[in-house]
């Protein structure tokens, strides 16, 4: 998997085998929509979901992405 939000991410994409992608870029295979940070923590639309929490930083989106796009991986479906 390659986060796409990282410049080192983006070196790496087309340098090996077929990966999936992540990031809060549109471009990404996973991505999120609508991210809204504020005092109170953060919120964004991520394959499908809405998703917020209280914890704060583009970087827990970041996270968020990875771990979905981890579980397409493995084929797990969203109920």
């Amino acid at each position: 998997m390659v986060n796409l939000d990282s410049a080192e991410g983006r070196r790496r994409l087309g340098s090996g085998p077929p990966t999936l992608t992540y990031g809060i870029d549109r471009g990404a295979d996973v991505h999120a929509t609508d991210v809204e940070t504020t005092a109170r923590g953060i919120a964004s639309r991520g394959e499908g979901r809405v998703i917020g929490t209280a914890l704060r930083g583009l970087f827990n989106v970041e996270s968020w992405l990875a771990t979905a796009a981890d579980s397409v991986r493995a084929g797990c479906q969203a109920k």
